[in-house]
């Protein structure tokens, strides 16, 4: 149980003075932009991670046959991490987003390439 709540510390946001954001906290910060709905919206598979939908949030964090989602949901809200932090204007973060697709687009024709050449 112990080392349950270490590793939440540890992926928790900080505050300024380095302390853990609470969840309690975030979800409020999140209310001024239309709560947890404006990130249904926009992500897939998030509504599976609501505090209100509790049962569901459950089923999700704990089933095994959930793990590729959770697993999935993780990296899309890495990528989405990464894009809103690393950027200070929408016109960065198409940017940043297009540059990223290059490469990735560019990644998967030469892996297409090693694969057909291996067959």
């Amino acid at each position: 149980m112990a080392d349950n709540t270490a590793k939440q510390a540890q992926g928790a946001p900080l505050a300024p003075q380095g302390k853990p954001i609470s969840i309690e906290k975030s979800i409020e910060a999140l209310a001024r932009y239309g709560g947890f709905d404006l990130l249904e919206s926009a992500i897939e598979n998030v509504q599976n991670v609501n505090p209100e939908r509790k049962a569901r949030r459950n089923i999700f964090l704990s089933e095994a046959n959930k793990a590729k989602e959770r697993e999935t949901l993780k990296k899309t809200l890495e990528l989405w991490l990464n894009v809103l932090s690393d950027n200070e204007t929408i016109t960065d973060m198409v940017a940043s987003s297009e540059d990223h697709k290059k490469a990735s687009e560019a990644l998967l024709t030469k892996n297409l390439a090693y694969a057909v050449d291996a067959t």
